[in-house]
């Protein structure tokens, strides 16, 4: 290999879950970023003009919206697929033709479009002899923003968060802001505004499509010849893409037609309030929408790999920081529209309020299930995909034609929720026939917290009417709550480490709170080892007993070992180990066939290299970490054995011990709800056990096993 291919093989994108989690929070702080300055921009824009000119200016956005999703033929979705697979491959001349044909498609496109609607000009009824023109300039700029999504596609298939990062989060809301600002200063007319839009997305992407082409210069071979050939990439392209180009029409479709036909239908006063407060509803959007940046991208590469395992993993993990990060927001605009809507717009727009509520639910219900329809897109399951998005596009217009005349703006405001939402539910139902699967325990857990904390948000209703800060602060307090209960499944330690000291202190924190007052369980048990210790200072004779009632081997197939290799954190095990008649080592030795590790202080690395391949390991997880600092302390089960299997190792069991690991009374396998359980009808020895216990096996039943079983061992085996 030479070392022009070695560089280039060590540059490949950084696709491991924490780096992908890592970017798209990076790319999720820009977005927060950006948002505050196009709500900036916004409020300006909806202040500064009156209804009737802001109901034009938000037509032609519309209508350029709905434009632009048919430009690219569905290319703009397909692409991240085939580019990630070609270059998974190193097909380079395929790559190069798919970036050739997608911009060649949106130029003819959209010169096409921008003719029809200038031909077409005396067809758009709106008030004002500007309309029209306000219009064409608008859908001009539709082909432009197709063009900007597709470089920035690239950069995302080649990990280049951080390009993303400045176009799409600060250049352009930058630039806009800037429009807005000479528009309120010169005191300028909504043609300008129309102007400058167009001028500031012409500047954006023109640099940026330089910028990619010196990237795909940069991470695309030359030839023997010195130059880099493009090739067709064939009919595969374009019959994964026109149906892809119906769920592209679809999006916009429920997004935007509605205020098109409220446009002909209604007035431009009702658009006003519609297309005023739908993007701060599409604020929920907004956190599925970063993710999906690098998600998708990633599950092709995934697919390609044939991992199906990974796959789950990483999408439940997605989604669940997609909702818990969204449910804030999601808060504020259910419980709290008027407040929101007349401290952002006046109080001529407090009659938008009905219309926020549904639009925030409906956005809520869409981000909590997570990015369903990018793993159905890459997985090739494009007929479930494109019946889902059908049925949006059917219910837009019909839902829209029917409540529109009678309802007006709330009308409107139906349609698009019933379009967003109905086809999510297809979606999720057709994940069964994926590796992902439609359900998934920590995705029940978050479906029954969400709505609960939103219910009880709601409740300062009763007692009075809160400000936008009361309310900021309750919807901050609530989603507290449900971080806290979420903590172990979104694993913060794993994604962000800096953090793992922080998330240490809050953890030992709360563990002292929970060990101030002692049950009278705990201090009758203490009382009762403290008397059966042995005088050398041994184990107690009741935890021996344990060890011959309560055998953890008993889960292996075919338990034969004989020498232990005790690890750090794990001497104390000594007594028990040679008491089972088992031999114990506290040295590396190449011919132990077990070792015993404490999570807390587990070095995998040091594990592999002095023990022989195939060994067994017991892993023993504790509830809480009371002298280890590092981040693994912080890990759930489930993120603990992710992390064998994406290191080779034979998974053999992941058990729980009750009640506890210096005491177990009984192990149960952690994905057996029924062993958990029957393990907690037998556990209980007192009233409060028994309390404990029915609400132990209340959360079993809904799908909160992890919150039941915190301490137990985890049986590998390291890799062969």
């Amino acid at each position: 290999m030479t070392s022009a291919s070695a560089a280039r093989l060590d540059a490949r994108p950084d696709f491991r879950q924490a780096a992908v989690l890592r970017g798209s929070s990076m790319l999720l702080i820009g977005r927060l970023m950006a948002m505050a300055l196009a709500m900036l921009t916004q409020v300006l824009v909806v202040r500064y003009l009156g209804k009737s000119s802001y109901g034009v200016f938000a037509y032609g956005l519309a209508l350029s919206a709905l434009v632009q999703s048919v430009l690219p033929l569905g290319l703009d979705r397909a692409d991240t697929r085939f580019l990630a697979l070609y270059d998974e491959h190193g097909d380079h001349h395929r790559l190069l033709g798919v970036v050739a044909t997608e911009a060649s498609v949106i130029v003819s496109t959209g010169g096409a479009a921008i003719v029809l609607v200038w031909a077409g000009r005396g067809l758009i009824g709106l008030s004002g002899s500007h309309g029209p023109t306000i219009v064409l300039l608008l859908v001009c700029a539709a082909p432009l923003a197709a063009l900007d999504a597709m470089v920035l596609n690239v950069f995302a298939v080649f990990a280049r968060p951080k390009a993303v990062f400045f176009r799409r989060y600060v250049l352009d809301p930058a630039l806009r802001l800037f429009v807005v600002l000479l528009l309120v200063v010169l005191k300028l007319s909504v043609t300008a505004l129309a102007v400058g839009y167009l001028a500031a997305g012409a500047c954006g992407t023109v640099l940026y499509s330089y910028l990619v082409l010196r990237l795909l210069r940069s991470v695309v071979p030359a030839d023997a010849d010195g130059r880099r050939h493009i090739a067709w990439p064939g009919k595969p392209l374009l019959l994964y893409a026109l149906p892809l180009l119906v769920a592209a029409l679809a999006y916009s479709a429920t997004t935007s037609l509605p205020a098109v036909l409220l446009g002909k239908i209604a007035s431009a006063s009702d658009v006003a309030e519609l297309r005023a407060v739908q993007p701060i509803a599409a604020l929920v959007l907004v956190i599925p929408t970063v993710f999906s940046t690098l998600f998708t991208p990633q599950a092709a590469r995934l697919v390609a790999r044939n991992d199906g395992g990974a796959l789950r993993d990483r999408y439940w993990s997605t989604a669940t920081w997609v909702a818990t990060i969204a449910f804030p927001v999601a808060v504020l605009l259910i419980d709290f529209p008027k407040p929101v809507a007349t401290t952002l717009f006046g109080a001529r727009y407090g009659s938008a309020a009905p219309m926020l509520t549904i639009l925030g639910i409906a956005f809520y219900l869409s981000a909590t299930f997570g990015l369903n329809g990018s793993v159905l897109q890459v997985a090739g399951q494009l007929r479930a995909l494109t019946i889902s998005n059908l049925t949006g596009l059917a219910i837009a217009p019909i839902a829209s034609v029917a409540l529109i005349p009678r309802y007006h703006g709330i009308g409107a405001a139906i349609a698009v929720a019933l379009a967003v939402v109905i086809p999510q539910f297809l979606k999720q139902r057709a994940l069964r026939s994926t590796p992902v699967q439609s359900t998934h325990h920590d995705a029940l857990r978050l479906w029954t917290l969400a709505p609960a904390l939103i219910a009880v948000a709601a409740a300062p209703h009763l007692l009075f009417t809160p400000h936008l800060a009361a309310a900021i602060g309750i919807s901050l307090a609530v989603s507290v709550v449900l971080f806290l209960c979420m903590r172990s499944v979104l694993d913060v330690g794993e994604v962000f480490p800096f953090a793992a000291p922080m998330l240490r202190r809050v953890e030992l924190t709360l563990h002292g709170l929970r060990r101030m007052l002692p049950t009278p369980r705990q201090l009758e048990r203490s009382g009762a080892s403290r008397a059966e210790s042995t005088e050398d200072g041994g184990p107690p004779v009741d935890a021996l007993a344990a060890w011959h009632d309560v055998d953890w081997r008993f889960l292996l197939p075919s338990p034969d070992f004989s020498r232990v290799l005790l690890t750090v954190g794990c001497e104390h095990e000594q007594a028990s180990v040679e008491t089972i008649g088992l031999t114990s080592t506290t040295t590396s030795d190449a011919d132990v066939d077990l070792v015993f590790a404490d999570a807390c202080t587990l070095d995998l690395e040091s594990i592999e290299r002095d023990v022989p391949p195939g060994t067994l390991v017991r892993i023993a997880v504790p509830r809480a970490a009371t002298t280890s600092t590092s981040p693994r302390s912080f890990r759930p089960w489930t993120t603990r054995c992710r992390e064998l299997r994406s290191r080779g190792w034979q998974l053999e069991a992941a058990a729980w011990a009750a009640p506890s690991l210096s005491s177990p009374r009984g192990y149960a396998l952690v994905t057996d709800r029924f062993a958990v359980r029957q393990l907690l009808r037998t556990s209980p020895a007192s009233l409060s056990g028994v309390v404990r216990a029915r609400v132990a096996l209340a959360f079993t039943r809904i799908g909160f096993v992890e919150v039941v079983c915190r301490e137990g061992v985890i049986l590998a085996r390291t890799p062969r």
